[in-house]
């Protein structure tokens, strides 16, 4: 990707993410906590079913594009089928006194699903920057949206807030899928390349599946858990400096695709890198703290009440920032990945545990957001050990 391209990229995507931290903002402002939260609470359970369902696809099929010049064909079917048990499962499971809201819950699962299918094909036929692009609009729809208050003309009737929550979950997805469905120039690029049976894609999918499930439920699992004993504003504070983290950190998940994507000529020192990673970490950290601290001017910018509940959120949302570029190393070598996995489901394991509430109980949500960095760091400490020795560029150069 060219230099000038992949900057204006990183603009898009710094744009759409503060569009949809100020959404989340005006979400409680005008709807209240009740929306957020069901906002935030199908959002997890969405993202969780939708990460399982799509089983590492969108990479596996960029990787295709690029090596075999093919296409797979009948993408809507296999949403369509994986909707539907999708649907079923949080019906049963999950959601089961909240029936009414499936038919909407399906239609997200089967847009989302098609749109990151598509997307896959996308990233490799020269159409990179339009899913990007097309998220952003999508959020201003969204803001233009919630901005407008839809409720005031449905006053004299009783519609569940559940469905307004829905709404706005649904909502920034749909230029894209309109642009996929109706879009001649995506129709006519991918109709150069040869079409190819779903099926074959499965031979490309690799441990970058296991990682993308992971490292949602690592993020979505404790607020799931949390809704169970905390209250509603607690959890929003949560929710919003969970976004404001993944703004701050963009630069380490670019970083992550850049190293996946460069071919590694020169040897990386994965000690040194993670130690530099980590002073920035802990410098914008120190940062948010003296300004917060001397003035409510940052927090009252961000609508968050608690510098701690900030701070906290950002060491863990940064800090798995931290490890997944170390996993992004141990991808590009293809070697060590098993023990990664194992430290995976060890954090996923303790982050469970203690979310519940069961075997220990903190004072305050930034207590559990501690704790856990403090385990994530341990998996930083553990990735770099695991690392050690390695040369850890292309072999092919």
């Amino acid at each position: 990707m060219e230099s000038k391209k992949f900057f204006a990229l990183t603009l898009v995507l710094y744009l759409s993410s503060l569009i949809s931290y100020y959404i989340q903002i005006k979400i409680i402002d005008i709807y209240g906590l009740q929306v957020k939260y069901d906002f935030d609470l199908f959002m997890s359970y969405l993202q969780i079913a939708i990460t399982l369902a799509i089983f590492g696809l969108p990479n596996a099929i960029s990787l295709m594009v690029s090596r075999e010049k093919k296409v797979p064909r009948s993408l809507y079917k296999y949403c369509l089928l994986m909707a539907v048990i999708s649907t079923i499962v949080l019906g049963v499971f999950f959601l089961e006194n909240h029936y009414l809201i499936l038919p909407v819950l399906f239609v997200f699962i089967y847009i989302s699903l098609f749109n990151d299918l598509n997307v896959g094909v996308m990233n490799s036929i020269g159409m990179f920057e339009y899913p990007r692009v097309l998220q952003l609009m999508g959020n201003i729809v969204l803001l233009a949206f919630v901005l407008s208050n839809p409720i005031k003309f449905f006053s004299g009737i009783n519609i569940d807030e559940k469905y307004y929550a829905l709404m706005f979950i649904v909502t920034p997805i749909l230029p894209l899928f309109c642009f996929i469905s109706l879009s001649k120039r995506y129709k006519t690029k991918s109709m150069i390349y040869q079409t190819i049976s779903l099926r074959k894609i499965f031979n490309y999918v690799s441990y970058i599946y296991i990682f993308s499930i992971m490292s949602i439920v690592m993020t979505r699992l404790p607020y799931i858990n949390f809704s169970e004993f905390l209250d509603k504003l607690s959890l929003a504070q949560y929710t919003l400096s969970l976004s404001l983290s993944n703004f701050i950190v963009i630069p380490l998940n670019l970083l992550t695709l850049k190293v996946l994507s460069s071919e590694m000529k020169k040897e990386v020192n994965v000690f040194l890198v993670n130690s530099f990673l980590l002073f920035i970490v802990v410098t914008i950290a120190l940062l948010i703290f003296l300004f917060s601290e001397y003035s409510y001017f940052l927090l009252n910018m961000v609508n968050i009440y608690s510098s701690e509940i900030l701070i906290s959120t950002f060491l863990f949302v940064s800090l798995m920032a931290i490890s997944s570029v170390n996993l992004s190393i141990a991808l590009k070598m293809q070697k060590k990945l098993k023990e990664f996995i194992v430290l995976d489901l060890i954090l996923i394991s303790v982050i469970f545990v203690i979310t519940l509430n069961l075997i220990v109980t903190f004072e305050s949500l930034s207590e559990y957001n501690y704790f856990i960095s403090g385990a994530v760091l341990l998996k930083m400490i553990l990735q770099v050990y695991i690392l050690r020795g390695e040369n850890v560029y292309d072999r092919n150069c």
